[in-house]
This record gives C-alpha cells, sequence and structure tokens, in this order.
C-alpha cells in the first residue's frame, strides 16, 4: 500500500478557496433558522461595519482603487461568527453551530473517506489546501492506516492574524477539531488536532484507523 507525501508552500498556489463561499451560506442559513432574519441582518451590518471600517476611509480618501485589492482577500466572517454566535447563545450556540455545519456541509468528506477509506482524507485535503494556498506537509501511510497534516501557516487563521483592526474569537481553531471529528470518528477513525501552535497559526492534524480487536 501507498505512502505518499505532499509539501506545499503558500506561494505555490493562488489564494481562491470558493469552500468558503459555501460554507459562508451554510453559516447564514444557521443563524435564519436559529434566530430569525433579523438576526441574519443584524450580524452582517455588524460585521461590515468592523471589518470594512479601514476600507471605508481608504475609499473616502482615494475613491474605489483600494476596493480591487479587498476583494481579492477572503473575508473573517467565521471569527465574527462565533463571537456574535456567542453573545446571543453562549459558547452551546457556537457548538450547536459547528455541528450544524459539520453536518450540513462536509458531505463531500464523509462521501470520500466511505468510498476510499483513509485516501479520502488525502484526496479532500489535497484539493482544499491547494485552493487555500496554505503552507503543509501532507503525508498518508496506507500500510500504517495514518494521515497527517503539519500545518506551518494556516491561510484562515493566519489571515485574521494579519487583520489587525479585529481580534480573533479566542476559540476560533478549535472549530476544526469539532468539525472533521465529528465527520471521521463515527467512520471508525481517531482524529488528534494538535493546537499548541495556533496563535502563529500552526497546528497538526493525525488521522488514524481504528483496529477492532476481538474479545
Amino acid at each position: 500500500m501507498a505512502r505518499e507525501v505532499m509539501r506545499r508552500q503558500a506561494a505555490d498556489n493562488e489564494y481562491r478557496h470558493p469552500d468558503f463561499h459555501g460554507a459562508l451560506s451554510t453559516a447564514l442559513e444557521y443563524l435564519h433558522r436559529q434566530y430569525g432574519e433579523q438576526a441574519v441582518r443584524e450580524y452582517l451590518h455588524r460585521f461590515a461595519r468592523a471589518y470594512y471600517a479601514p476600507l471605508t476611509a481608504a475609499i473616502a480618501r482615494e475613491g474605489l482603487a483600494p476596493l480591487r485589492a479587498h476583494l481579492e482577500a477572503v473575508f473573517p466572517a467565521y471569527s465574527e461568527l462565533f463571537r456574535y454566535l456567542e453573545e446571543r447563545g453562549g459558547k452551546e450556540a457556537v457548538l450547536d453551530f459547528w455541528h450544524y455545519l459539520s453536518d450540513n456541509f462536509l458531505g463531500n468528506l464523509r462521501d470520500l473517506v466511505q468510498e476510499h477509506g483513509l485516501r479520502g482524507c488525502w484526496l479532500y485535503w489535497s484539493h482544499t489546501l491547494n485552493e487555500e494556498a496554505a503552507d503543509f506537509t501532507m503525508i498518508l501511510d496506507e500500510e500504517a492506516g495514518e494521515f497527517s497534516i503539519t500545518m506551518r501557516r494556516c491561510p484562515s487563521k493566519g489571515r485574521l492574524l494579519a487583520t489587525p483592526h479585529l481580534t480573533p474569537y479566542p476559540d476560533y481553531c478549535r472549530h476544526c477539531n469539532v468539525l472533521y471529528r465529528r465527520v471521521l470518528e463515527p467512520l471508525g477513525y481517531e482524529y488528534r488536532l494538535d493546537m499548541s501552535g495556533c496563535s502563529e497559526a500552526r497546528c497538526r492534524v493525525e488521522v488514524r484507523r481504528v483496529i477492532c480487536r476481538r474479545q
């Protein structure tokens, strides 16, 4: 069985991440379901005022030229949504949303793992991490039943840290722990996430096939 290694630096790929838009749509659907249309409007207005403050000031000074550069960057909307949900319903509301997002948006990961086993993780993250222009090393060892990602620079947390006028949600990186664990553990895999380097946009994911031993 194959052992494969993929190493990428951020400069190897152009940042696109179209999955973000689908996930944000799912997030707004959740917000509407739980709190109603007014909550969606309130969140979007609040996010726009906070995130676009420097852009608004730049356009006032320079006209529309700053808008092009801004549109090339993905918005840190997740972080602000997590903060908004916690204010509305506590940490339980944030956790409930993460469960909802996992169940309603990660069907592609679930399908790949069900069809291909551990290689499904390789196929899923090969696609998403290259679209995000992440800086990472990914290893699949099918004989050992192990898959890992060493993230040297997470593009999502990295962009949050590079947005000085916004403070990242304190538990921002924990959403990856909840979302992917919820998909993989019911399929018979152990999921571990080392978040000790999250303050510097670094982490490590390990997925192992669980061996069931007869009594």
